[in-house]
């Protein structure tokens, strides 16, 4: 959650990088600073969640420098993760089910020999509580973001 402060001082922070060279390399170093941050502390909060199956969740997150036009800055997000913001907002609603196999090896409580079935489509309320790790870990690091960013302004106003 963005409060009002947090908002103006981005603003803030946009109107005075806007006027700086396009390649200042003292802005970029501290975007990856940033973004190395505020990355490591999300990947402590997957871990801390629990969220860690198959590695790809915690494996996605990373941090892109951009730029466009006059406003340069980070991204820092799990890309190309679909159920990255399920966790990090949880979801409550139906979810459709395809059709699918299933290797069974028990059946109403009592072993069976091991079989594949199909499971026909369908759809299920799903109830998933949100367990979020990249709010927080940009929330934490606020101080660390604006004192990074002062320090480059202070260095590159000086003719750094």
């Amino acid at each position: 959650m963005i409060t009002h402060n947090t908002s103006e001082l981005i603003h803030r922070i946009q109107a005075r990088t806007e006027n700086l060279a396009p390649d200042s390399p003292k802005l970029r170093e501290a975007f990856d600073r940033i973004g190395l941050y505020v990355t490591a502390i999300a990947k402590l909060n997957v871990r801390r969640h629990g969220l860690i199956d198959t590695g790809r969740l915690i494996n996605s997150l990373r941090y892109e420098y951009f730029r466009d036009g006059k406003v340069q800055g980070v991204q820092i997000g799990s890309f190309n993760v679909p159920y990255a913001a399920v966790h990090e907002f949880g979801y409550r609603g139906t979810v459709n089910v395809p059709t699918h196999q299933r290797t069974i090896s028990q059946a109403f409580g009592h072993q069976i020999e091991q079989r594949t079935i199909t499971v026909k489509g369908h759809s299920r309320n799903a109830m998933v509580k949100e367990r979020a790790y990249l709010r927080p870990a940009i929330l934490s690091s606020r101080v660390f973001i604006v004192d990074t960013l002062r320090a480059a302004m202070q260095f590159i106003n000086t003719g750094g």
